[in-house]
C-alpha cells in the first residue's frame, strides 16, 4: 500500500490518505460501494483500518 505522495511505510497511529482499487469489481463491487468503513489485512493479521471520504 502506498499513499498519494508514494510513501509506503507509516508510522504506527499515522493517518495517511490512500486510493483503493476493488481488485474483483464484478463479484463485490455493489457490495463494496455501500461500506463506511475498512478493513484491510495480510492473510489473518488486521494491518490498517480506515473511512470512506471520497468515491470515484
Amino acid at each position: 500500500m502506498e499513499d498519494d505522495s508514494g510513501q509506503a511505510q507509516f508510522q504506527l497511529g499515522e493517518t495517511v490518505e490512500v486510493h483503493i482499487r476493488v481488485m474483483f469489481p464484478d463479484w463485490v463491487g455493489e457490495a463494496f460501494a455501500l461500506l463506511k468503513s475498512v478493513e484491510l489485512f495480510e492473510g489473518s493479521r488486521l494491518v490498517a483500518t480506515g473511512e470512506f471520504r471520497d468515491r470515484v
